[in-house]
């Protein structure tokens, strides 16, 4: 092959690579994008995921928290001694889990609730429920609170998980 050959391949290769290059970087930036719009939709399945699993932890706990009312109401104290000592392992759990992720009234709140919680399961553990309409009274006021606060929060988290569901 003569020298002008090789300068025809060689100018047919440079104007025929351009094109070639052109659409390589538009795949580029395409598959960027694409990629860009799948970590976005991974990351927000994910918040939906932790959100729904979260409120179903805390409507379990506000059931549990249902039950310990019903105990303390029906004065049945060693009922409501396991319930409460439920409710203390069971809101730990689950707050422990989730704490990180929720927001700071609501872990305000939630911490306000476990010193009450702990505080009612230790004293049904030490004595029985009170015969004392005041304390008594007390006391079914503390397990209306907790299972208020509990029923709150649940809802919070399901309510924000179907914001993000539909977002």
């Amino acid at each position: 092959m003569n020298p002008t050959a090789w300068s025809n391949i060689v100018d047919i290769c440079g104007i025929t690579g351009l094109p070639v290059g052109i659409v390589g970087l538009l795949i580029t930036i395409k598959t960027f994008y694409e990629a860009k719009k799948a970590k976005d939709a991974a990351l927000q399945a994910s918040e939906i995921v932790w959100r729904k699993n979260a409120a179903s932890d805390f409507n379990e706990i506000s059931q549990r928290a249902q039950d310990l009312l019903r105990h303390v109401q029906g004065r049945q104290s060693d009922l409501a001694t396991l319930r409460a000592t439920d409710l203390v392992h069971s809101f730990e759990i689950a707050f422990g889990r989730w704490r990180d992720r929720l927001p700071s009234e609501s872990v305000s709140r939630l911490n306000m609730i476990k010193s009450q919680v702990t505080s009612i399961s230790h004293s049904l553990t030490v004595e029985s429920i009170p015969q004392d309409p005041a304390l008594f009274g007390a006391l079914s006021g503390r397990c209306h609170t907790i299972l208020r606060v509990l029923s709150e929060e649940a809802g919070r988290v399901h309510s924000n998980a179907e914001t993000v569901d539909h977002a």
